[in-house]
């Protein structure tokens, strides 16, 4: 009876003995095949916020200032401040005009010329080194000048000044034209024959067809 004892517990042993290992085994393959698929899956996410991150390098929002030098098509070459730039429309993207009065008009594409200066806001891409465009302002190049005037001539409507450096600035004189005295005060039947010889001026404008124009002056002395 005891050696039947001393057997079947000698079995038990065994068998805990063959059987333990293997489920200790089973157990750390699982544990493997688990953690693996967790390394597949941080991979696969680091690999999808990388491409996320590089589409967002690849096209950033921008906005581009500059003058039309080429026009082909739905492409737009400008020169800006960054050299020249590509812009390139959609049918649907939305034009707008800045007139003199800062009045925005709806234009279309074929209105856009040669020598407009724009400010177009789009998507930039990369690869192609073109700003996809979706809203592009068309408005008059505007300038300010601060000079001596060196001649008026009231029958052509032109003013003439000498900046510091000594160069000369033609300037048309727009009849609309608002005119300061130095106290800012507004005169109040301002014509060119409000500007005298040798006065010196802050003129502020737009440029249209290489003109300079004339939209306030304010008379320093």
């Amino acid at each position: 009876m005891k050696n039947k004892f001393l057997k079947l517990i000698s079995i038990l042993i065994l068998s805990l003995t063959i059987t333990f290992p293997s489920s200790i085994t089973a157990q750390e393959a699982t544990n493997s095949a688990s953690d693996q698929d967790t390394v597949d899956k941080i991979q696969e996410l680091k690999e999808k916020v990388a491409e996320k991150v590089s589409q967002i390098k690849e096209k950033e929002t921008k906005i581009f200032l500059g003058t039309i030098l080429e026009k082909e098509g739905l492409q737009l070459t400008i020169a800006a401040q960054s050299g020249q730039e590509l812009i390139t429309l959609a049918d649907d993207t939305d034009i707008y005009w800045i007139n003199t009065t800062n009045n925005l008009l709806t234009i279309k594409q074929n209105d856009l010329v040669i020598d407009d200066y724009i400010i177009a806001i789009g998507t930039y891409s990369l690869s192609e080194k073109t700003l996809n465009s979706t809203i592009i302002y068309g408005r008059l190049k505007t300038f300010l000048y601060v000079g001596k005037v060196d001649t008026v001539d009231s029958t052509e409507s032109l003013i003439t000044l000498k900046d510091q450096d000594e160069n000369t600035i033609e300037i048309t004189y727009d009849k609309n034209t608002e005119v300061f005295s130095k106290t800012s005060d507004k005169i109040s039947e301002s014509s060119i024959s409000s500007i005298g010889l040798k006065n010196t001026l802050i003129v502020r404008g737009y440029e249209k067809d290489k003109e300079l124009i004339t939209q306030r002056i304010l008379i320093l002395d």
